[in-house]
């Protein structure tokens, strides 16, 4: 499994964004709610999130760091970890993007996601620092229209932490340059993958689906925010990673509500709010075997007196993976710093 998994995703979209997912067999419509525009409409829709970026070894002791993974094999750091996600709402889509999509009696969604964070590892005497980075860009259609993806753009620049697999092997680290571009018709999408770096190259791949029964990796965080889901009831949502290309399956489920508190808040003009009502939404590889670990979301559940309701994600919490193993480095933490709605 590769070790983004944001994320973000999707994003997710994160560090942790390109999700290794599990097949669908069901091809049904996607259902989505209107919670994302919070009794607004969808005209002229402008909203600009912020999050703070942290990695932790034990989060909730529902994500623990790996034993394995002890001081004398590598040390590593994690900091300045931030995200920011804009949603606006547009009436055309981009030169240069094309569809066979009937959308003219639906907006088009556009979702930026901007991630970076510094990583330090410190292997013997080697240190090697790095500014990770991934950014993605998703145009899909409106919760009417399942949220049909249109094209995606996810672009990653990160360094991996490969483990040693013997007594005589250290650890090393690499750094990955790539771009996921995908782009989908009524019938099919194609996905091109650019490996970028040193040595680059390029793929193309074609793959049939049917139309408004899956989302692409990209707008995942965003899409849980309008999924509907039941308390302790496994709910299906087909997925489109690059990690695998053909879609994947998430099973996803609501553990139960508390309320969230963050020590800092949230600022929303000049307001900061805390004590927010959240669901605890989780998910998991849809399979029998290879289900990966659990992703984590608190999901704003109603509004309070500084901050509207519009289902924000307030916290998401995903496990860093050594590259090509399931050794947990920790938990990706992303925090919810501010609010900007309009422009």
């Amino acid at each position: 499994m590769k070790k983004l998994s944001l994320t973000v995703i999707s994003l997710a979209l994160a560090l942790t964004m390109a999700f290794s997912l599990a097949g669908c067999s069901q091809k049904t419509q996607l259902s989505f709610n209107q919670n994302v525009l919070g009794g607004q409409s969808s005209t002229g829709l402008l909203e600009t999130l912020t999050y703070s970026v942290n990695l932790v070894d034990n989060y909730n002791d529902l994500v623990l760091k790996s034993s394995v993974i002890t001081d004398e094999i590598v040390k590593y750091e994690f900091t300045d970890g931030k995200m920011t996600v804009k949603l606006s709402a547009l009436d055309f889509l981009p030169d240069g993007i094309t569809t066979d999509i009937d959308w003219t009696d639906s907006k088009i969604y556009h979702l930026e996601t901007d991630f970076s964070i510094n990583v330090d590892y410190t292997i013997g005497a080697k240190q090697t620092t790095h500014k990770d980075t991934i950014y993605s860009s998703c145009y899909f259609l409106s919760q009417g229209h399942s949220f049909a993806p249109i094209y995606s753009d996810y672009k990653v620049n990160n360094a991996y932490l490969r483990l040693p697999t013997s007594d005589e092997e250290t650890a090393q680290v690499e750094i990955h340059e790539y771009q996921y571009i995908t782009s989908y018709n009524q019938n099919k999408y194609t996905m091109v993958t650019n490996v970028l770096g040193e040595q680059p190259n390029s793929d193309t791949k074609e793959f049939e689906y049917t139309y408004k029964t899956l989302i692409d990796n990209t707008q995942l965080l965003f899409a849980l925010r309008s999924f509907t889901v039941q308390e302790k009831t496994t709910h299906n949502l087909p997925v489109v990673s690059p990690s695998y290309g053909i879609e994947k399956t998430l099973a996803v489920t609501l553990k139960d509500s508390s309320t969230f508190r963050n020590n800092k808040g949230i600022a929303f003009g000049d307001a900061v709010a805390n004590d927010i009502p959240v669901n605890n939404v989780r998910y998991i590889i849809n399979a029998t075997e290879n289900t990966g670990s659990y992703h984590f979301i608190k999901i704003q559940k109603s509004a309070t007196k500084e901050l509207p309701f519009k289902a924000f994600m307030v916290e998401y919490a995903a496990p860093l993976l050594a590259f090509g193993t399931f050794n947990c480095m920790g938990a990706l933490v992303y925090t919810l710093e501010s609010v900007t709605l309009g422009n």
